[in-house]
């Protein structure tokens, strides 16, 4: 009896602290869902708050309170980030995926977002641009380049968010976030290194793109976003660790006529730690393409840089570079146009044309599986 009442004690005490973590706004959602995986913290000055790789097939909505009832009853919706360390801080970063209400795109919501140090120390409320015209952007991100100079990085942070007009035009919802202190880096670092890992020509990953769209917007993830499995890619880093302040991401796709691959497919590159970045195969991306019968081979270079002081940062600077990178792919629109990620890759050459001169030639490379080629510091 009393193995048993101890077990009841247990259990109720799991849900109580299951429901004190993610239920930080007064409205319960219709349907009670297991939160998602926490990701591990890459180093002391980097935390996101979900591992996007474990993202379950149920999560709860984390609705960013939009009445003003609420608001004053309850509060804005809080996410806290545990940060090691006692290093001084220069640079505050947050980065946020947030998915649109179900009715609109995100434009017209008046978000608002602050942080608040472990010491109390708070930046002001401050606009968070969610989307422009009809265009949500995947990763929003907040800088404060001033407000927490001097305040130690170890502790509890907290990044809160609300709608500031009572105006019903819908409740954004949170779907992930990332918290980047100094940019993520731990001391002076000046040794450039590099890494590259390339898929195996045995792998999986050589399938075809599967047809899938999401509930609240194409590129959103998780429940609310995908009903099947994506074709996942994994690319694997096993060198001496180092800090990412930049990649580029090689690789082809063999697409039928119809597809265009600007609108049809979208990507998500993952982090080990679970951290994201959308990503698009546009024709800007395009180094190579050849048509065969009612396909079309197109090679695609995407590489992406740490950026200036004052500009959005680099979405994986400060991430470690060990571990496994994962690459999702899945077409939005349903109509029978199947495509597959392909080991082939296509490239212009430049050769001799026997008169001295040279002339670029194109030239199928089969069996060259993707790459992602990892750059930072150490």
């Amino acid at each position: 009896m009393r193995k048993d009442r101890l077990l009841l004690v247990l259990l109720l005490t799991s849900f109580a602290l299951l429901g004190a973590e993610c239920r930080q706004i007064g409205q319960k959602d219709k349907e009670e869902r297991k939160l998602p995986q926490r990701a591990l913290a890459v180093s002391s000055l980097l935390r996101t708050y979900y591992d996007t790789i474990t993202t379950p097939a149920g999560m709860y909505d984390l609705k960013i309170p939009e009445d003003k009832d609420d608001l004053a009853k309850n509060g804005p919706l809080e996410i806290e980030f545990d940060m090691g360390d006692t290093i001084v801080v220069n640079d505050v970063r947050v980065r946020l995926r947030i998915a649109p209400p179900p009715s609109g795109n995100g434009a017209d919501c008046e978000l608002q977002c602050r942080v608040i140090a472990p010491d109390g120390t708070t930046a002001p409320w401050r606009d968070l641009d969610l989307a422009t015209d009809d265009i949500v952007r995947a990763g929003a991100e907040m800088i404060f380049l001033n407000e927490f100079d001097g305040v130690l990085s170890g502790g509890k942070w907290k990044v809160q968010l609300r709608d500031a007009a009572d105006d019903n035009d819908g409740r954004c919802v949170f779907r992930n976030g990332t918290l980047r202190l100094n940019l993520g880096e731990d001391g002076t670092l000046s040794n450039n290194v590099n890494e590259t890992a390339s898929v195996p020509l045995t792998s999986t990953s050589f399938s075809y793109i599967r047809e899938m769209a999401g509930v609240r917007d194409l590129g959103d993830w998780g429940h609310f976003g995908l009903t099947d499995r994506p074709l996942r890619t994994e690319f694997t880093f096993t060198g001496p660790s180092f800090f990412v302040r930049s990649f580029q991401l090689i690789f082809s796709l063999k697409l039928p006529l119809g597809v265009a691959p600007d609108e049809d497919i979208y990507m998500l590159l993952v982090a080990p730690n679970g951290a994201w970045q959308f990503l698009r195969p546009t024709s800007l991306l395009v180094t190579a393409t050849f048509d065969y019968g009612t396909f079309r081979l197109n090679t695609y270079s995407f590489a992406l840089n740490s950026s200036g002081i004052t500009g959005p940062s680099f979405p994986f600077r400060g991430q470690t570079s060990s571990g496994t990178w994962t690459l999702y792919l899945w077409d939005v629109k349903y109509d029978n146009n199947i495509g597959y990620f392909s080991p082939d890759e296509l490239r212009i050459v430049s050769t001799p044309d026997g008169m001295g001169g040279f002339i670029d030639v194109l030239t199928e490379f089969p069996d060259t599986p993707p790459r992602l080629i990892l750059a930072g510091v150490n």
